[in-house]
Formats: C-alpha cells, sequence, structure tokens
C-alpha cells in the first residue's frame, strides 16, 4: 500500500504528489510483531484449603491463628464448610471461648473432627461445631474435668480467682449444653466427684458432643 504526502493529491498521478512509499506500514508491523517479547505464565492460585488443625494446646497463638483463619474463609467465601480438625489437650478456657464466639459468628458451616486426645476445653471446639458435623475418629478419647487456675497472693484475691474460675466453669457446662443433649448440671454433676472423666467414642456420640464416628474414609 502506498501512503500520499496529502489528502489533496490524486493516487493515481505519480506527478502531482510524491509517494512516500511504505515506511508506515513497515514501521506499523514491526510495533505490533509481538513474537520477539518474552512471554510470562500468569499462574491463577486455587483457592485457599477450607481446613484447619487445632494441634496444640489452646492458648493466645493458636487462638488467634485459629481466628485469623475462620475470618479469612468468611472474607473469601461465606457459603462453603470449613473442617477445623482437633486434637488438642484443651489449655486456657478464655482463649478457648474466643475462638468459641468466632465459630458461632461465622456465616459458613464448621465441620469439627476430633483425632486422638480432645480434652477440657477443646471438647467445647469440638461440640461447637455445625450440628450434624461433628465427627470423631474410631480411637479418640474426650476428656473433661473442671475449670483448673493457679494463683497465690493476698486472701482477697484469691478469693476473686476461685469466684472467676466458679463462674466460667458455670459458662462451660452452659455451653457444653447448648451444643449436646445434657442439661448443664449433667456436666457439673460430672465435675464433682473426678477430676478428669475420660469418655468414650460411643459415650461421646451418646451425650451428644458429636454427631457420628468416622468407620471409613470418604471425600
Amino acid at each position: 500500500m502506498s501512503i500520499y504526502n496529502c489528502d489533496t493529491c490524486d493516487p493515481n498521478d505519480d506527478d502531482d504528489c510524491e509517494d512516500i512509499g511504505d515506511g508506515l506500514s513497515e514501521e506499523s508491523e514491526e510495533e505490533n510483531d509481538l513474537s520477539s517479547l518474552p512471554i510470562f505464565n500468569i499462574e491463577i492460585p486455587e483457592p485457599m484449603e477450607r481446613k484447619i488443625s487445632l494441634w496444640d494446646d489452646i492458648n493466645a497463638k493458636t487462638s488467634e491463628n485459629i481466628v485469623r483463619s475462620l475470618i479469612g474463609f468468611a472474607v473469601e467465601d461465606t457459603e462453603s464448610p470449613v473442617e477445623l480438625w482437633i486434637n488438642s489437650p484443651g489449655g486456657d478456657l478464655n482463649h478457648a471461648l474466643a475462638m468459641y464466639d468466632i465459630m458461632q459468628a461465622m456465616p459458613y458451616p464448621i465441620h469439627t473432627i476430633g483425632i486422638g486426645m480432645v480434652a477440657s476445653c477443646a471438647v467445647l471446639i469440638l461440640a461447637a461445631g455445625t450440628e450434624g458435623h461433628r465427627g470423631i475418629l474410631p480411637n479418640t478419647r474426650c476428656m473433661l474435668h473442671q475449670v483448673l487456675y493457679e494463683g497465690k497472693g493476698p486472701l482477697i484475691e484469691m478469693e476473686q480467682i476461685h469466684k472467676e474460675a466458679k463462674m466460667l466453669q458455670k459458662k462451660f457446662c452452659q455451653l457444653l449444653s447448648k451444643h449436646s443433649k445434657q442439661d448443664a448440671s449433667y456436666y457439673q454433676n460430672m465435675f464433682g466427684p473426678n477430676t478428669d472423666t475420660y469418655l468414650s467414642v460411643n459415650k461421646s456420640l451418646k451425650i451428644g458432643l458429636a454427631d457420628y464416628a468416622y468407620t471409613q474414609w470418604h471425600e
């Protein structure tokens, strides 16, 4: 294609205007040639795997990690369920209650799975999963006991600590009752004569701390 240097000239009259040739056309082709440019593969990240593991004591750090993960999942997707695997000896009840409150506030289902040992306030985390989706493995052991506290100092401070521990134990029993088939008094009586009460899988299912036991793995 020939290109002329004015709009009024006659492209059929070679003497009328100067043909400036195909230079512009060649330049455009070079500019549009992308074959020599480096190619980058754009990787689209896969959705975050919606699984969390509580595999340690319940303390400030583990509680923070679980809470951050739960909130992050809610930002990503408000409907797809999250699996929470629990193998924990329990720990600080206040930190467990922080996890519990966030679990209850989440818009998506939370499937809890107990594995190994689920003890103390970790039992509440197991029971607080979405009803119908709380599982335990065949050799899982659950254990409940009274709220433990340690302290020393003036008598008035010890009395306050004792009062706080009794309040926490009452709250613990009420929440266990809410997510199981038993009254709060059932757990209060359980804590009376025994320091530690170990529950078999069948017992955990019977009193409503879990809904089913895994006998075969399914995707």
